[in-house]
């Protein structure tokens, strides 16, 4: 529920969120059309009122457009999406305002105490709207109300006062009237804006951090369970990579030495190759699986993350020459690090792989490293691509094992996963930003320990 300011149209769980708390406003508006109708009888029953049939006729205008909308937030309809629900509740808070409006203007004005009920509103529609939907929202009740009450005051509107004390007279009554007062009005309604929109601040900031930290606690649980999964697979996936790895290597070499022999006929020469090439994709696949599941302990030692990069761009260049694609290095100061080399490594050219696989008509890749914060300084790796992109819906599992949406054969869906292990264990995490057409971001950022843990000195 993070993004109601920027509601995404088809974001199931969004949809899902607004669709109940929908339903669950009309049966709120049921509840409190019951208590008007009981207020508005022990009203008329002791003469606090003169007329009760005009509150009658909005309770009952309340009750229509109650109905209509329970109905729709029954319905299932595929066609329904997160910014039409917004405008639906938009419309039913601001229906409640001018039924509000009307009632309280029937009953007593500024001098009924109900007024605080536009509180209520306030709140709903910071918790269930974007907060310019709510702004709005808050502007619409301040300039209905505040024309009601100066209406009252100029005579457009005939006042219906609450008759607290029946036995005194209504001239005796009118001479201590607040609503005649221009500066109690004054006084009145500028405490009613700041309250309305003192309400939507506070509320729409509760509702805010209460959105981020739920997401924080699905994040860390779809984490551990992507954790789980991954452990479970590790044990069966180590097995099998450990099984297969020596016969595998035995078939290699009947192959290479196949090859060797020198075979005249040039289709079986094709078909030793295309038996080499699959043979070393399986190995590349079982290396990549006793490299998730190895627990080996970092071996750290003084790295520069400088020169680890250009070591990982310079392996890469051969195939990125062949593919046209375009490397580019931006490398700023970076302080000497702790690092395992080996497995650092490792996790560059995973992603720089995929960044490169995803660059299917040329392009460029873009790495960079720099150093953001002062008090808790952060190193950052940023690997861009102008690639194809991941789809939004593929983003959340792009980490899990043997997950891709490369063609089959192509990819084995464990780099990322590899990637953010060796990150994970580095104290550090990988961030994953992309959008179809434009391209992919892997970010990785790791914490600068205290300078008495570093190492002297910095290297470009």
């Amino acid at each position: 529920m993070e993004r109601l300011d920027e509601a995404h149209h088809s974001d199931p769980l969004l949809i899902a969120y607004l669709a109940e708390r929908q339903l669950w406003l009309t049966q709120l508006r049921w509840i409190a059309i019951g208590g008007i109708l009981g207020a508005v009888t022990v009203a008329a029953r002791s003469g606090l009122i003169a007329r009760a049939l005009p509150l009658l006729l909005v309770v009952a205008f309340m009750g229509i457009y109650n109905l209509i909308f329970w109905r729709l937030s029954k319905a299932n309809s595929d066609q329904v999406s997160a910014p039409l629900l917004q405008k639906r509740v938009f419309l039913q808070v601001l229906l409640d305002l001018g039924a509000l409006t009307t009632l309280l203007h029937l009953a007593g004005g500024v001098e009924n105490p109900f007024v605080l009920f536009f509180a209520f509103h306030m709140a709903i529609a910071a918790m269930l709207l974007p907060l310019k939907m709510a702004l709005y929202l808050g502007i619409a009740a301040s300039v209905l109300h505040g024309a009601s009450v100066f209406a009252e005051f100029a005579g457009v509107l005939a006042h219906h006062p609450l008759r607290f004390a029946p036995s005194l007279s209504d001239s005796f009554l009118s001479n201590f009237a607040v609503w005649r007062s221009p500066s109690f009005l004054l006084g009145y309604l500028l405490a009613f804006v700041l309250m309305l929109f003192g309400v939507i601040y506070f509320v729409h900031s509760i509702a805010a951090r209460y959105r981020h930290a739920e997401t924080l606690r699905q994040e860390q649980e779809r984490l551990a369970l992507s954790r789980e999964r991954l452990a479970h697979i590790g044990e069966i996936s180590a097995g099998v990579a450990h099984t297969i790895r020596n016969p595998l290597h035995g078939l290699l070499n009947c192959v290479d030495i196949l090859r060797s022999k020198g075979a005249q006929n040039d289709s079986i020469q094709d078909t030793l190759s295309l038996m080499s090439e699959g043979l070393q994709r399986i190995e590349n696949v079982t290396q990549r699986l006793l490299v998730l599941t190895r627990e080996a302990p970092l071996q750290k030692t003084s790295n520069d993350i400088n020169t680890l990069v250009r070591d990982a761009l310079d392996f890469m260049e051969v195939q990125s020459h062949k593919k046209r694609v375009k490397i580019e290095m931006d490398l700023k100061e970076v302080p000497v690090m702790q690092l395992d080399a080996n497995q650092f490594s490792e996790a560059l050219l995973n992603v720089l792989d995929n960044a490169l696989d995803a660059c299917t008509n040329g392009g460029a890749i873009t790495v960079r490293t720099y150093v953001s914060g002062q008090k808790d300084p952060v190193v950052h790796i940023d690997i861009w691509d102008t690639g194809e992109g991941i789809a939004a819906e593929h983003l959340p599992r792009a980490f899990d094992p043997f997950f891709t949406t490369k063609a089959i054969g192509k990819g084995s869906g464990l780099g990322l996963g590899i990637a953010r292990r060796v990150i994970d264990e580095h104290g550090g995490k990988i961030v994953l930003e992309s959008e179809v057409g434009k391209g992919t971001r892997v970010s990785f950022l790791i914490p600068l320990k205290s300078r008495e843990e570093q190492p002297e000195g910095t290297v470009t």
